[in-house]
């Protein structure tokens, strides 16, 4: 019986798994990746106006296993935070039954996967419509594979958002100094708004290969901050908005590393130079 029975899940979860499948390398090469544009915009608020780089109105018939798939794909022309969105609209048919997959990849032949979401007409959250993450400048390319999944038809439009922030704004770090030049200000834009988990700084040139290293900097786990790991010497420190903007205050030259990871777990780090100040006697 047990044996019957795994077979049925395994059966099951193989049906589910063949309407999502986005590409594979063998059929990567046949496929036609329709070219788009994306708006790059200066911060999350203008986000919020963003239109669709991508909509396809379309009609799953009553009780059939047919999928819908679109590809396209967008290039990043720089580094950048990148957010994206999947929703229905248009909705004509009486019941909103549909499960759109989304698959981004950094290759054409659907081998390296950098994010994914899925937009379900069971879940009325808005985040699990929404994925985001720091991309390096390139090309992408996007499988969108629409299903039917509530026993009834659908007929509407399918739509893909997605926007950029370049990371040289995402940290657009600015230095001032005092007019008895003992102390400098680093200031810099709230850029993620909500998306940002947290924001912090210490002396030194980081390297971007700690990003993620407890040992380097304060780590955030089961909601909580943890200070534990850190190496002897080290005193990574969290900043809070105020405003629209960040800012700390120094009083040595030298370099310092900003780190910031958004609500995803998604790091990103720049080094500012601070340079000017007299040296304390």
């Amino acid at each position: 019986m047990k044996k019957k029975l795994t077979a049925m899940v395994l059966a099951a979860a193989m049906v589910v798994t063949s309407l999502f499948t986005g590409i594979t390398p063998v059929k990567a090469g046949t496929i036609n990746w329709e070219k788009k544009e994306i708006p790059v915009i200066n911060n999350i608020a203008e986000w919020e106006n963003a239109p669709a780089m991508f909509t396809n109105s379309i009609s799953l018939l009553d009780r059939t296993d047919e999928s819908v798939k679109d590809y396209v794909s967008f290039t990043l022309s720089q580094d950048s935070w990148v957010i994206m969105k999947a929703n229905s609209s248009m909705v004509s048919s009486s019941n909103d039954g549909h499960e759109t997959r989304v698959d981004v990849y950094s290759d054409a032949s659907g081998a390296h996967k950098v994010m994914e979401l899925e937009d379900q007409y069971y879940t009325s959250k808005e985040d699990s419509r929404i994925t985001y993450g720091f991309l390096n400048k390139g090309t992408y390319y996007v499988s969108l594979v629409t299903i039917r999944s509530n026993y009834e038809s659908f007929e509407g439009n399918i739509n893909l958002t997605v926007a950029a922030i370049p990371c040289k704004n995402v940290i657009n770090a600015k230095v001032k100094l005092n007019a008895s030049k003992t102390k400098a200000t680093v200031s810099f834009g709230d850029t993620l708004g909500t998306y940002a988990r947290a924001v912090q700084y210490q002396k030194g040139n980081i390297g971007k290969a700690h990003n993620k290293d407890s040992k380097y900097w304060e780590d955030y786990a089961y909601g909580y901050w943890r200070r534990a790991e850190l190496d002897k010497g080290r005193n990574p420190k969290r900043l809070t908005a105020k405003g629209d903007k960040y800012k700390f205050t120094v009083k040595k030259n030298g370099k310092y590393t900003i780190l910031i990871q958004d609500t995803d777990g998604n790091f990103y780090s720049k080094v500012v130079k601070v340079k000017g100040l007299k040296k304390s006697k």
